[in-house]
């Protein structure tokens, strides 16, 4: 898992100091000089799979972003998946203070949802939480 833009491998050593990466959660910091853009989030896996978003919680936008949007973001369960060994998903971690996303890995074809149990994780889904923080420029 990673992000094209910037050529990084989401590892252990890339977490925060309270070992945030265990069970699938992640947390990145963006820098302020990182342009307000959508950011690539990869996923390679090692046989064919379905990724689903299943949530997005954003929070309002930096002062300085010269967008259309502003207001905080939820989103849901998306009918929007990727299948296969090369998953690519279109981000805006770079346009808000914090965004967080909740990815699930399930088996390809079968139909467990964002809805699916927590206890069924491991067992029918993997999921990955994925949170981005970025410094917005303090003019």
């Amino acid at each position: 898992m990673g992000i094209v833009e910037k050529d990084l491998v989401l590892e252990q050593n890339l977490c925060s100091a309270q070992n945030f990466c265990s069970g699938g959660n992640y947390s990145l910091q963006i820098s302020m000089y990182t342009p307000m853009q959508l950011l690539t989030l990869e996923f390679n896996t090692s046989h064919p799979v379905d990724i689903k978003l299943c949530g997005q919680l954003t929070d309002s936008v930096c002062p300085e972003q010269d967008t259309d949007i502003d207001q905080p973001n939820t989103v849901e369960e998306q009918t929007t998946l990727t299948t296969g060994h090369h998953h690519l998903w279109d981000v805006d971690a770079a346009l808000f203070p914090q965004t967080t996303y909740i990815f699930r890995v399930v088996e390809m074809g079968t139909d467990t949802g964002c809805s699916a149990s927590q206890d069924l994780a491991g067992l029918q889904y993997v999921e990955y939480t994925i949170t981005f923080q970025r410094l917005c420029d303090a003019r």
